[in-house]
């Protein structure tokens, strides 16, 4: 993928054109090492002598993180907004699923007229033991309560957010749009095959993993160190809460 975004990457006159696009604010760009260390054979939580224990400092996330900063060091790889995508500033956005679908005002379903999706590529540790992962955790709590059932996903997405209708909230606003087949097989097998982030369950400790990430990818601190700053916190709040492994159906 490096040699593909090295290619993507160069400057003519006054603008530079970069291979990734990240979508700037937030944590977005948290969220694509996420994304790096699951297809790279890496899980949020692991079990590990019968006990459930954070495992992002295994050496398939370090070394998914390292990848990414390295991408990010040599300007392969920046935070960008939308319209650089629009603009051809980068052949590549890294965005979330449901952003990448929406045609409300603003989206990229209302802004473009023709795009493709796909996954993040799979690192060199992927043995098909992970799932593909799903930004969003609405989705994956919805897949865990159906069993992966896609005509019971809809049912459960009318019953939790029928009480928003009248008001113009989430109903109104989950207008949806795939250019390509290729683009609804991909956004299902992400549903029926997500690698869990455990974002609900892990209360504030997840905020704090993110924004270690986020310092990752700033160079402010080395993988190793800025996962094992998170790892005790997260262990323990595992423990103390009984948290448990959400199963998930291999790839």
């Amino acid at each position: 993928m490096e040699e593909q975004l090295r290619l993507a990457t160069y400057t003519e006159g006054d603008i530079s054109y970069t291979g990734m696009l990240v979508k700037s604010g937030g944590t977005t760009p948290a969220d694509m090492a996420q994304s790096a260390a699951f297809s790279n054979g890496a899980q949020m939580l692991v079990e590990n002598n019968g006990k459930v224990v954070f495992g992002m400092t295994s050496p398939e996330a370090i070394s998914a993180f390292e990848y990414l900063r390295n991408l990010y060091q040599q300007k392969l790889c920046r935070d960008r907004e939308l319209d650089n995508f629009i603009d051809e500033e980068g052949p590549f956005y890294f965005t979330r699923s449901f952003e990448a679908t929406s045609i409300e005002e603003g989206a990229i379903g209302y802004r473009m007229d023709d795009y493709g999706m796909i996954p993040f590529p799979k690192g060199p540790n992927n043995n098909g033991e992970t799932g593909t992962y799903v930004a969003y955790d609405r989705l994956l709590y919805i897949v865990k309560m159906t069993n992966n059932d896609i005509e019971s996903i809809g049912k459960v997405i009318d019953f939790m957010f029928e009480p928003l209708e009248a008001s113009g909230g989430w109903k109104e606003r989950s207008r949806y749009i795939f250019h390509h087949d290729e683009d609804i097989d991909f956004y299902i097998n992400g549903i029926e095959h997500p690698a869990y982030n455990y974002q609900i369950q892990l209360g504030d400790n997840y905020d704090s993993f993110r924004n270690a990430v986020m310092n990752i990818l700033s160079g402010k601190e080395t993988a190793t160190a800025a996962m094992q700053s998170v790892e005790s916190a997260i262990n323990d709040y595992v423990a103390e809460n009984n948290v448990e492994l959400i199963p998930w159906e291999k790839n």
